[in-house]
């Protein structure tokens, strides 16, 4: 009954009661939630319209619109209707619904679809399957502290308690941002100027930090003077060639392929130097990005609805 993302669209039976397909009509608030949430705007979403714009690929289609209405994104219909039948994880006491409870609906299984899976290669492009993760959300929450409290992707993004908030806070949410991460900043004053350690840690958060689409990055920034320099967590890619039949067929000579993962997870601590600063005052800034600022401009993405500032200080010349 589960959901296949980015294997295929979304063909449902229709609501066998039909007097249950205006879920606004019982669920009003519920159904605000989710105006206002990026699974409402899936598909119209700047991030996502230039990203599509760029590469229209099926896969990309089957999770933001799944049922093929693209002003809906991912409606209610997506998670709540399985063969004509309105499920949930759990029935109220008189509950109109009669149809199958499905308590995986309270747990990562309900999110993995579209949050964990390989490079569409054979959807997009008629290769064989890849075989290899393109998003792995639900993979690294099973690797993490959260998975072991029995923490889910549930009780962070939509709440605990007898309301789930269907707003699903995930990205548009800054302060859990920036709660995901601690920064701190110490300086060493040399002979050769100030050395300055950054430390990184990625606290109660179930899965890599950032995660989902390949492209998100965390940005540290320390500036000062002529200045700049950047550390950058994220996946690294390189380009795999493809064999003269696949690049006939598809018209690419390689495909991306991960490579690496400089990402941080729940409990990591990173630690970056940077040694010999001249004595001016530095900027000292932490980003969360959803694309590289390159990539970004190239598509016409804003550079506010890009970066999330998780973190910012100056620090003064002659202090330590």
């Amino acid at each position: 009954m589960r959901f296949e993302g980015a294997r295929a669209a979304l063909a449902l039976a229709a609501v066998r009661d039909q007097a249950e397909a205006d879920c606004a009509a019982c669920h009003p608030t519920v159904a605000s939630e989710w105006e206002a949430s990026l699974h409402r705007h899936a598909f119209d979403d700047e991030v996502f319209l230039a990203a599509f714009e760029n590469e229209p690929r099926p896969s990309c289609r089957a999770c933001h619109a799944p049922r093929g209405e693209a002003s809906r994104g991912v409606d209610c219909e997506t998670c709540h209707v399985r063969r004509g039948w309105v499920i949930g994880a759990f029935r109220r006491a008189g509950s109109p619904h009669a149809g199958p409870v499905d308590p995986s609906m309270a747990s990562p299984d309900a999110c993995a679809g579209c949050h964990e899976f390989d490079f569409p290669d054979d959807v997009d492009l008629g290769l064989p399957p890849s075989g290899v993760p393109m998003q792995s959300t639900a993979t690294e929450w099973a690797a993490s502290p959260a998975a072991l409290e029995d923490r889910t992707c549930q009780d962070c993004h939509m709440g605990e308690g007898a309301h789930l908030d269907h707003r699903f806070a995930v990205r548009d949410d800054p302060a859990i941002l920036r709660g995901a991460a601690q920064v701190s900043v110490r300086t060493t004053r040399t002979d050769a100027g100030v050395d300055v350690e950054v430390e990184l840690r990625a606290t109660r958060v179930g899965h890599g930090l950032p995660t989902g689409d390949l492209f998100r990055e965390l940005r540290l920034e320390l500036r000062g003077g002529d200045r700049v320099e950047e550390r950058v967590y994220g996946h690294v890619f390189a380009p795999e060639p493809l064999s003269a039949e696949a690049r006939a067929r598809t018209g690419f000579d390689s495909l991306r392929r991960p490579v690496g993962d400089t990402r941080l997870y729940d409990g990591e601590v990173r630690v970056e130097r940077f040694e010999a600063w001249p004595d001016v005052e530095l900027s000292i800034t932490l980003d969360h990005l959803l694309m590289p600022p390159a990539l970004a401009a190239t598509l016409g993405v804003s550079e506010r609805r890009n970066r999330t500032r998780l973190f910012e200080t100056r620090v003064s010349p002659g202090s330590e």
